[in-house]
């Protein structure tokens, strides 16, 4: 046999080490796909019809869009030099997008939107495990409820029609509550009811409705999510909103609800300045009318009682006249003072305590009202933020000194005007005295009167003016408005946008081709016997691979060689080639073993023998296993054992002759283990005997095949190293445990047998497992 020849029994025998491997992709597609493609059909099949079962359940879904615009205006804070107005510069509250997005999406808003509209009462249709949506449609509406405890919240309860006028009610286990009239309160366990007809109800129709009441809070909850309010651009002041629901009109109904709740609330906002300046000058006007009337009564009451109608000489004329333009200047300047004191008393509030100041009662000085302004304007703005922020945010922190500054500068502008006020009423009251001291002459109740028509005078001003301002505030509250447009009301999509079919049907497609492939791949990674021959490779890497068995379809103990050329019979006739080259042409005696038995030692070793024997070489299989024979069985002569190896070792029979026996296949003989002795483990295997067993054999057979026990389990095969030429150690796909290759390992590396080689037994026809030879 030439060179080439053993490189070509090599490769096919796979001698060659894992570091001349490579990664054989073609074979890891055999292996995870096309060896189990019918997994991946029927997953395909099963995870398409799931998702195709699950649209049907579930119920489409709606996008419900609506656009608005926030207009921008710039608040006056007076001439365009003045410091205040560029201390302030910059976005107010209303013009502060953001915060109108805050407010949108905020809880408290969403909240009032659920009571209004009902929507923590659940009503429903369910066929089956179909269940459809209802809304106003619904034939029975929950015309109020109360629940005697929080835990009844989710519990649905089926609402069964008898006829027009009467229904029964279910709990959610189907059993019946109690028999009620539609339109009448009733009480049970879970609490009060009321539950209404909404159109006409055919009983036989409407067989599955149910009523179902959450929590209003969680119901909120769940529209916030769904909920989105965000710019359109972000150069642009317009908000979109946008909601999904699973009906068209509720969709709407709540955005169309949100928005209308956003503007009252933008609108009370905005006219708290005129409410509290209408609140206060009403006050004022009550308790002014009160001392007008008072005074006007005691004028009347001292004319009548010291008869005084008119004044009779021009000389008191003259002096009356400039005593009462002295007197009306006094009283502006009183005026202007009281108006000051009222805004002192008003800017008197507590620290963090921000209230809205009447600003139309401060026209009497420019400079006030320009400060006054921007005050309020910044208590708005604060009070918004307050809305969606807490008082320790920073902007809202801001604000409270931007406030407190105004405030101080309010307070010396008052203070400042007041000074200048009192400093020209005292300029007045001393021209007041001079006027007076020619009155002198005048009767006493004259002077009288005029006291009383001064204080007259006074009061009467003063009520005339809060008139005036009340008039010009509540024209100033009809022109407040919102700064939100509407431009897109909210409307529903025509076609659903959820779910997606392709979507769906896409990931079951990619569920349905991935789940096999994990199954098989952690089936590959918990699996704790051999598989492959990586497997071996990888435990066993220094030891050489001489033969591959594939997986024998018939599960008698047979030989399979004689004239058969199935891919069996040519797995061994490789091994013998193999064999063969590796001993040359002299005799040669091959020793069988595996870790445990059921590995196919036993089927390895008698078709081995066969093949040998069938290449026409005198060939002996010798059954050592004394604890199991098994070879005979695949021999044909299996019940004759009278007579064999135990003899020889006992010394009952010395001739080796006598202990064997001839077989159906040709050039093959059988030396049988012979009767189990009573106690097997007493059986002593001298070398002495040994010697003389193989110095007999040797020179009638050129091949002996000897069939173990398992060396993983008795040591047996180890007395016969001296004896012995190679040792296959046979290792069975799907049976061999990994553990027990670590075992082999340790023997192997205690040079425990001789030559060992491997042969992998139980190999599928086709099967490539991962790797190519280069």
């Amino acid at each position: 046999m030439t060179a080439e020849n053993f490189k070509n029994l090599g490769l096919d025998s796979r001698l060659l080490s894992i570091k001349d491997q490579e990664i054989d992709y073609k074979g890891l597609v055999q292996k995870y796909f096309l060896s189990k493609w019918y997994w991946y059909v029927l997953s395909l099949v099963a995870f398409t019809a799931l998702a195709h079962f699950y649209l049907k359940l579930i119920e489409p879904a709606y996008e419900i869009r609506s656009k608005i615009l926030i207009t921008k205006s710039e608040p006056d804070y007076g001439s365009p030099g003045d410091w205040i107005k560029n201390a302030l510069k910059g976005t107010t509250a209303s013009d502060n997008v953001y915060n109108e997005i805050q407010m949108l999406s905020s809880f408290a808003l969403l909240n009032q939107v659920v009571h209004e509209l009902n929507l923590d009462v659940h009503y429903f249709w369910k066929d089956g495990l179909i269940v459809r949506d209802g809304y106003t449609e619904f034939p029975v509406q929950v015309g109020f409820y109360e629940l005697n405890s929080p835990a009844y919240f989710g519990r649905p309860l089926r609402v069964q029609p008898i006829d027009a006028n009467t229904f029964q009610l279910y709990d959610e286990k189907d059993l019946l509550i109690g028999t009620y009239a539609f339109g009448d309160s009733f009480t049970n366990d879970m609490g009060s009811f009321c539950l209404e007809r909404n159109g006409e109800i055919d009983p036989a129709e409407q067989a599955s409705m149910y009523v179902e009441f959450f929590n209003p809070d969680y119901i909120t909850e769940g529209y916030l999510e769904k909920l989105f309010v965000g710019f359109i651009d972000i150069n642009s002041t317009t908000i979109e909103l946008t909601l999904e629901d699973a009906i068209p009109q509720r969709g709407v109904d709540v955005l169309e609800n949100a928005i209308v709740r956003y503007n009252d609330l933008k609108n009370f906002e905005n006219n708290r300045i005129a409410r509290n300046t209408l609140q206060f000058i009403d006050e004022r006007l009550l308790d002014i009318g009160r001392d007008l009337r008072s005074v006007e009564r005691s004028v009347e009451s001292f004319k009548l009682q010291n008869n005084i109608a008119s004044e009779t000489t021009s000389d008191l004329q003259i002096v009356l006249e400039n005593v009462s333009k002295l007197d009306a200047n006094k009283n502006n300047i009183e005026i202007q003072l009281n108006v000051l004191e009222s805004l002192k008393k008003t800017l008197d509030m507590p620290e963090g305590d921000y209230t809205l100041i009447p600003l139309n009662l401060s026209t009497a000085n420019a400079q006030i009202q320009e400060i006054v302004k921007p005050f309020n304007d910044l208590v708005l703005e604060r009070r918004q933020l307050l809305v969606t922020s807490q008082p320790s945010n920073p902007m809202v922190l801001s604000l409270n000194q931007r406030l407190m500054s105004l405030k101080a500068s309010i307070f010396a502008a008052i203070q400042n005007q007041q000074n200048d006020l009192r400093y020209q009423l005292q300029r007045v009251e001393g021209q007041y005295g001079e006027s007076i001291a020619r009155l002198r002459s005048v009767p006493t109740q004259e002077r009288a009167l005029l006291d009383k028509s001064r204080e007259q005078s006074i009061i009467e001003g003063l009520y005339t003016y809060l008139l005036q301002k009340r008039e010009e505030t509540a024209l100033t509250l009809i022109g407040i408005s919102s700064n939100s447009l509407v431009i897109d009301p909210p409307r529903s999509s025509v076609m659903a946008v959820s779910p997606n079919p392709l979507i769906y049907y896409f990931a079951g497609g990619v569920f349905g081709f991935f789940f096999p492939f994990l199954l098989i791949s952690f089936g590959e990674v918990f699996k704790d016997v051999v598989q492959s021959e990586e497997d071996v490779k990888e435990k066993l890497p220094s030891q050489a691979v001489i033969g591959m068995i594939n997986e024998s379809k018939t599960s008698k103990r047979q030989i399979v060689l004689g004239k058969s050329r199935s891919l069996v019979s040519d797995r061994f006739r490789s091994l013998r080639t193999n064999l063969q080259f590796l001993n040359g042409n002299r005799s040669k005696s091959i020793m069988v073993t595996s870790s445990v038995s059921g590995e196919g030692k036993t089927f390895v070793a008698a078709n081995l023998a066969a093949s040998f024997a069938a290449a026409e070489e005198r060939t002996l299989i010798m059954d050592f296993d004394l604890r199991n024979q098994s070879v005979g069985k695949y021999l044909g002569n299996g019940k004759n054992n009278t007579i064999g190896l135990s003899n020889f070792f006992q010394g009952t029979s010395e001739n080796v002759d006598e202990l064997i026996s001839s077989t159906p296949i040709a050039n093959l003989d059988h030396l049988p283990s012979g009767p189990m002795p009573e106690y097997p483990d007493e059986l002593v295997i001298s070398e002495d005997k040994l010697v003389a067993l193989f110095g007999q054999l040797s020179d009638r057979y050129s091949t002996i095949i000897i069939d173990t026990s398992p060396v993983g389990i008795i040591t047996d095969a180890i007395l016969l190293n001296n004896h012995i030429d190679h040792s296959l150690f046979v290792i069975r796909m799907g049976t061999t445990k990994k553990e027990m290759l670590e075992k082999a390992r340790d023997i192997f590396d205690q040079d425990l047998l001789v030559n060992p080689m491997l042969v992998l037994n139980g190999m599928k026809k086709g099967e490539v497992y991962g790797y190519k030879i280069k």
